[in-house]
């Protein structure tokens, strides 16, 4: 599988508390309680000072002697007041700059318990636990960091009252617990919680600000749901720059995790951009952040093929982490372990990775109390063992970390994996899981043990189970295909483990499960996103549920006006900036309204969180006894068909190569784009191609079919060729004659979906026999120049020409039906926004403009002129805020069937925008075709559809009939194949003369039946 995003290993944040007691000087209060009684014993107070400004003026010496000298005094006496509560404060805040955490934590206790004895509750105590913090943040105990910290916040609510702004630090550290927990939701929570406290105060508390969307970025970017990330981390840039904040350890946080998003967002551009920007601070700077960064500036080094560069970074990063904190410090072996990972990933001396690896092993077995590191070291060294061969000691390595992440097991299982309830759906359970997988093959691949086998298909099956939870998560629809095709291979392992399986134990439960897969690997963000939406439909009230989707399309709004001046760079960047804060804040909104749905309507949080798939068994009870599925999944090496009809249910394993895939995007060139040109060359070509294609992945399954009706569920470039025209074998004639040719189209008769899945979850309304029908048909009178309308690129820009044949076609569909029609002028894209949703088929013959770029601005060229608010162009993002309810929507459109190709989710194409917002079934275009071609055979269609046919064979007959009558030029497949059904193939009418025929059967029925009853006896 092409993979066009690599894993990026970096620390995005490690509690900015850390950071802060390391590097800015600390605030004291010198105040006491004033209900308590002040003794000041031998001059303590005086000494607390002279202590408190010796920190601050760093005379650790100083410092050190009073420390000494007071707490032999203290503990000779025995006394106990708020003087010396001070005391053991001032103490603790020295002890954890340098570091000696034991000692500190004693002290700042000790404070604490004076304090409470008294029932001194003031900012001493809350900054004593706030401290408490700190230290368990830099020794990576996050459970007692988040304790101390719920501590403090308690206090200051006391203190400052509930919506102090002065809260806000408190719940950014609390945020930044729950990320080194792994605990993002919560994480969420109080991140939002301390901005709703700086609401009204921003500029006063501008850095907090900023740091809370940091924190909210990197909550975001753990879950995978990138897009949202960006939206935080843009905002905090924003606090930057427009409060002139300093550029510190926290500004090279920010920039680090813009750069990550967008890396796993596919804009390398931007993310280098970013990396680029904090470069040069971050070299001149020797802080942990700064060498966080650096970091990731190497690895995305390597990732761009620069990889010995990336090692010389890696270096000279070493060299000056040794200089200033020590080879045995934890920031040292942060670093070497990168670097052991960084040789190990790009593979450029494995054992040299290895020995690093050892060294930072040593080092947590002469630290166990610092848990900062421990996960990430032996996850490294686990793989860096496999990658050398010691594979049984890598399973052990990460069978044990895996187990002491996710339970509490005092001894760890050989084998298996811990319940899927218990593991946190985030990336670095799947990096976890990920590395055993990775490790089990390389075990597999040497000894072929059955067990092994068992252990890898166990595995992969839980990996995917935690992708889908991922998903669940993920709020944006970018972010969900980004997720989708970064673990795309895993779901063709695990078809792949269960075809092993069952070859080694003659267990069907394995090909079930093969099917299962299957299904799972296809169109799982539509899949999600439909299911949200009917969650929402059926579940929410309407009120609250309107308010949903109107904030939904001012995001959408405002989000296509940013994407489509971007690149135009005609808009003043004020205007864009402020665009951006309207999606900010909508979208703040709208995650606010959907964790209402979430807590307050189970039925809908049921319904949205569903990720069970159609079994095999249930495909010929929704589409017919008759109907054979047939499930592609395609991967570089290897296609897998699922066949599951009323007899079998089967897993066809296909061997492919490159040379395959060259073979299928000749094919579809040649049907795509036909030339006058080298004419028998290219039907020759046809004909060998095509029949090569059918003979690898249609002959391997016809044993098993139980009809000639099927249901195909293309994959990859199999998803760009119609079926209906491949020629089942060559025919050997020296004369062109493309009508005469044995297509799969005269033997079969075909329909597709996204998956069996979405098809069963399509909206079935009951059968009506009247059926109510509209039109579109604009026309172009005067040129429309695209590049005068769109600002991003299209394909095929220039000017649109005018569609007679198109406004013919469907003058007829809306005659034929009784339908409405709006055409030529009145064919406005308001129009459509306004009614479409009140027709049972929507008919639209109107010119598309494809943006490969961005599929989700590709565009419908409905009536230009005044149409306001609307431009006359029906953006992707637009059809999936109109909701509809018809049975069948005809895209007569040329290319609406076609788009960018994203793993597992196919062509993101107009058509699915139909899809998503209530269309059972669609009929769409591969291609641009001839105008008059596609008219005859769109009105052909139509007249056999009125007589009671299903739409597949009211297609197959009317392509038949098209081939009867076309001559040379025209039968080639170009003119007659470019037209697909995607979904619902119920007939939309029965025939009258059958319906007659019934009714005077029944007739005669009851005649006779009262003929008999009634006749003399």
């Amino acid at each position: 599988m092409i993979r066009y995003y690599r894993y990026v290993t970096a620390i995005l944040i490690f509690s900015f508390l850390n950071i802060f007691m390391k590097a800015e000087p600390l605030s004291f209060n010198e105040n006491s309680g004033k209900n308590a009684v002040i003794r000041d014993i031998s001059g303590l107070a005086d000494i607390n000072q002279n202590l408190y400004r010796s920190i601050l003026q760093g005379d650790t010496a100083k410092a050190r002697l009073l420390i000494k000298t007071t707490t032999a005094w203290i503990e000779k006496t025995g006394d106990d007041d708020l003087t010396i509560s001070d005391f053991h404060y001032y103490a603790g805040v020295y002890y954890l700059i340098t570091s000696k955490f034991g000692e500190s934590e004693r002290h700042f206790n000790r404070a604490c318990e004076i304090r409470e004895h008294f029932g001194i509750y003031d900012t001493i105590y809350a900054k004593s636990y706030y401290n408490i913090s700190v230290i368990y943040s830099t020794l990576g105990d996050f459970g007692k960091m988040q304790r101390a910290i719920l501590e403090s916040i308690e206090t200051d609510k006391k203190l400052y009252g509930e919506s102090s702004p002065r809260l806000a630090h408190g719940y950014f550290s609390l945020a930044a617990a729950y990320i080194g927990m792994k605990e993002y939701e919560n994480a969420i929570e109080y991140g939002n919680k301390g901005l709703k406290t700086i609401s009204g105060h921003e500029d006063q508390y501008s850095q907090e600000l900023a740091d809370l969307y940091t924190n909210l970025g990197v909550c975001y970017i753990k879950l995978s749901d990138f897009s949202r990330a960006v939206l935080y981390l843009e905002k905090g840039e924003e606090v930057y720059e427009s409060h002139n904040l300093p550029k510190d350890d926290r500004f090279l946080n920010l920039l680090n995790s813009l750069a990550a998003a967008y890396f796993f967002l596919g804009e390398k551009e931007k993310s280098y951009k970013y990396y680029n920007m904090g470069i040069d601070f971050a070299d001149n700077d020797n802080t942990y952040l700064s060498q966080v960064f650096v970091i990731s500036y190497a690895k995305m080094l390597g990732n761009s093929g620069n990889i010995r560069e990336g090692e010389s970074v890696f270096l000279s990063l070493l060299q000056k982490a040794g200089n200033r904190y020590g080879t045995n410090s934890a920031i040292y072996i942060y670093v070497l372990m990168n670097y052991a990972d960084y040789l190990r990933e790009f593979r450029t001396d494995l054992n040299k990775s290895l020995l690093l690896y050892e060294k930072c092993m040593e080092y947590l077995a002469t630290n166990i109390t610092d848990n900062s590191l421990k996960g990430q070291i032996k996850l490294g060294y686990a793989l860096t063992l496999s990658e050398n061969g010691e594979t049984r000691k890598a399973l052990e390595t990460i069978q044990a970390l895996i187990y002491s992440e996710f339970t509490d097991y005092a001894e760890v299982p050989e084998t298996g994996n811990p319940d899927l309830n218990l593991i946190k759906p985030d990336q670095l359970s799947l990096n976890l899981f990920k590395a055993k997988y990775s490790i089990l093959q390389k075990s597999i691949s040497k000894s072929h043990d059955l067990k092994l086998i068992l252990e890898a298909a166990a595995t992969s099956s839980l990996i995917v189970s935690i992708i889908d939870k991922v998903r669940l998560n993920i709020s944006e629809e970018e972010s969900r295909l980004i997720l989708g095709d970064r673990y795309r291979d895993y779901y063709i392992y695990a078809i792949r483990d269960c075809g092993l399986c069952f070859g080694a134990t003659a267990d069907k439960r394995y090909i079930d499960k093969a099917f299962e897969f299957s299904e799972k690997s296809k169109v799982a963000a539509l899949l999600t996103a439909t299911r949200e939406l009917s969650a929402t439909q059926l579940h929410i009230p309407v009120k609250i549920a309107e308010e949903e989707k109107k904030l939904q399309d001012i995001i959408s709004f405002y989000s296509a006006k940013v994407s489509e001046v971007s690149a135009s760079d005609k808009i003043a960047s004020s205007k864009v900036s402020e665009w951006k804060d309207i999606i900010f804040n909508t979208a703040r909104k709208r995650d606010s309204l959907v964790s209402i749905f979430e807590k307050d309507y189970p039925e809908y949080y049921l319904m949205k969180y569903n990720t069970r798939v159609i079994g095999s068994s249930g495909i010929h009870k929704s589409e017919g006894r008759r109907i054979n599925y047939l499930n592609y999944v395609a991967d570089d090496t290897v296609v897998y068909i699922l066949v599951a009809n009323r007899k079998v249910c089967k897993l066809v394993t296909v061997p492919v190569d490159q040379d395959f895939y060259l073979k299928v995007s000749r094919f579809s060139d040649l049907i795509k784009f036909p030339s006058p040109n080298n004419a028998r060359a290219d039907f020759e070509d046809f004909q060998k191609l095509g029949s090569q294609i059918y003979d690898k992945i249609f002959r391997p399954v016809e044993s098993f079919l139980v009809s000639n009706r099927l249901l195909i569920s293309p994959d990859n470039l199999l998803a760009v060729i119609p079926f209906e025209s491949l020629p089942m074998h060559e025919t050997g004639t020296d004369k062109i004659s493309y009508g005469k040719l044995p297509y799969m189209i005269r033997k079969y008769e075909i329909y597709y979906a996204y998956s069996a899945t979405f098809l069963a979850e399509s909206l079935k309304s009951e059968f009506k026999f009247a059926k109510s029908l509209v039109a579109f048909a604009p026309s172009y009178k005067s040129k429309l120049n695209t590049d005068l309308n769109i600002a991003v690129p299209v394909r095929d820009p220039g000017s649109l020409t005018d569609l007679p044949y198109a406004r013919k076609e469907a003058e007829f569909v809306s005659s034929y039906f009784g339908g409405q029609l709006y055409k030529g002028g009145d064919a406005r894209e308001s129009v459509f926004k306004k009614e479409a949703g009140k027709y049972d088929i929507i008919h639209l013959a109107m010119h598309t403009m494809i943006n490969d770029n961005d599929p989700m601005h590709s565009k419908m060229v409905f009536a230009q002129g005044s149409d306001q608010p609307e431009d006359g162009l029906l953006n992707t993002f637009e059809v999936y805020g109109v909701p509809l309810k018809a049975k069948m929507t005809v895209l007569s459109s040329c290319n609406t069937g076609t788009g960018m190709l994203y793993s597992g989710e196919g062509i993101l194409s107009l058509a699915r925008g139909f899809a998503y917002s209530g269309c059972e079934s669609v009929v769409m275009s591969l291609w641009e075709i001839d105008d008059r071609s596609g008219s005859d055979l769109v009105m052909d269609f139509y007249r056999f559809l009125k007589k009671g046919y299903s739409k597949s064979t009211s297609l197959r007959k009317a392509r038949l009939r098209y081939l009867e009558k076309a001559d040379l030029l025209r039968s080639h497949p170009h003119f007659w194949s470019s037209l697909v059904i995607y979904g619902n193939n119920d007939r939309l009418y029965f025939d009258r003369q059958l319906i007659l025929i019934f009714i005077l059967s029944l007739l005669i029925a009851g005649f006779s039946i009262m003929y008999i009853y009634f006749r003399p006896r």
